[in-house]
């Protein structure tokens, strides 16, 4: 059986210690916590981490998607 444990509206998802209290707590019990257990907003976002657009990718042009020929061959030979 699959037990759930929703956070309490009160939990301060910023305060590191009680977010690995959060995850001991559930192991210990066997339940899955659902909620945003932790959030450093010292942190920079994925998008920016991973050098996404803002654009979605399904609203970029082609041209913006595809690497130019030669460049595509240069990452291919670097791969063999």
């Amino acid at each position: 059986m699959l037990m759930l444990r929703k956070l309490e509206r009160e939990y301060d998802p910023t305060d590191r210690t009680a977010a690995q209290r959060v995850l001991e707590e559930s192991r210990v019990k066997q339940v899955l916590t659902t909620g945003l257990i932790y959030f450093d907003p010292d942190q920079p976002a994925l998008q920016q981490v991973l050098r996404q657009v803002e654009t979605p990718l399904a609203s970029l042009p082609e041209s913006r998607l595809r690497p130019e020929a030669a460049t595509l061959e240069a990452l291919q030979a670097d791969l063999r």
